[in-house]
């Protein structure tokens, strides 16, 4: 597939899509933008970002936007030299570092990464942050060869660095959190921590068990899962669930709320739409906290169903 350099901001998650060969993508669309510098660009055209990354030595100017106070701005520096490329470089590793460290947190998304050109140092960390997120190889090179004068020669560099050093994961061993970031920014992943942690839950609770911790990270697991996709009706019945495990029913009973609003219109399991409709049922009014026991999950969890 061939396709024009790009010379504006683009959306990743769009332009990786064509090249995934029909697998399902980690990455939501407006979730992350990369591009060039941000002089004579509106809001809209820069893809309206919350938070903007830059990564060139100099600070951004912002004073030509309508708002400059809607987007939060990062700065991480680096030379625009030829090492940018060289992951085997302790310096470049440290940099990679700091500016990925940024997403071991939520933050707010769509967020924006940018040099002078959006080639080489935005080249470099949006590959980096791809692999971390699991994206085939042969698809963070096609969107890398989308950006006007990218060489493929440049990025080859960058990924044997990485496989120097065993791989993305042992690269950043011991420096950041890969298990985090991939929580705040990868859609599939955070699906499958869900359902874990829903597995989790039941198994504990089928034991007797204290599962408050568990429920709690379901809880964490299902608000990032919304941050990237505030539509989901799945992350609201999960949300839910936890929730009226640890007794926070007013909580429990908006997600509920959000999740049927959602399942109405939407292709939603008929099993989770019953879920939520009886887990709805138990509620107790706000003000009369009664979290369920162990003995209760577990008398529940014929009407549970078995992927959350």
């Amino acid at each position: 597939m061939v396709q024009e350099p790009c010379r504006g901001v683009r959306d990743i998650a769009s332009s990786v899509a064509p090249f995934l060969d029909g697998v399902e993508s980690q990455i939501l669309p407006n979730v992350l933008l990369r591009g060039p510098l941000l002089a004579r660009r509106t809001y809209e055209q820069l893809g309206c970002p919350r938070t903007i990354v830059n990564l060139r030595v100099e600070p951004d100017d912002v004073s030509h936007l309508a708002d400059p106070s809607l987007a939060r701005l990062c700065h991480f520096k680096m030379g625009n030299k030829a090492n940018v490329y060289d992951t085997q470089s302790r310096e470049v590793r440290i940099w990679l570092a700091n500016v990925l460290r940024l997403f071991e947190s939520h933050v707010d998304l769509p967020v924006l990464f940018h040099c002078k050109h959006g080639r080489d140092r935005t080249g470099v960390v949006v590959a980096v942050l791809l692999m971390i997120l699991g994206v085939p190889r042969h698809a963070i090179m096609e969107d890398f060869l989308l950006t006007d004068g990218a060489d493929a020669s440049n990025l080859h560099r960058t990924f044997a660095g990485i496989k120097e050093r065993g791989g993305v994961d042992n690269y950043f061993e011991g420096v950041l959190n890969l298990e985090a970031i991939r929580t705040h920014l990868s859609w599939t992943h955070v699906k499958d921590v869900r359902r874990q942690l829903f597995k989790a839950t039941m198994r504990t609770s089928k034991h007797h068990e204290n599962f408050t911790f568990s429920c709690q990270l379901l809880v964490e697991a299902c608000e990032c899962g919304l941050k990237l996709k505030p539509e989901d009706a799945d992350m609201f019945a999960g949300l839910g669930w936890a929730l009226v495990r640890l007794g926070r029913h007013g909580e429990a009973r908006q997600a509920f709320t959000n999740g049927l609003r959602l399942a109405a219109s939407g292709d939603v399991k008929e099993a989770i739409v019953k879920m939520m409709k009886s887990e709805m049922e138990t509620l107790q009014p706000d003000g009369c906290p009664d979290t369920l026991s162990a003995e209760d999950t577990s008398e529940q969890k014929q009407e549970i169903p078995d992927k959350l």
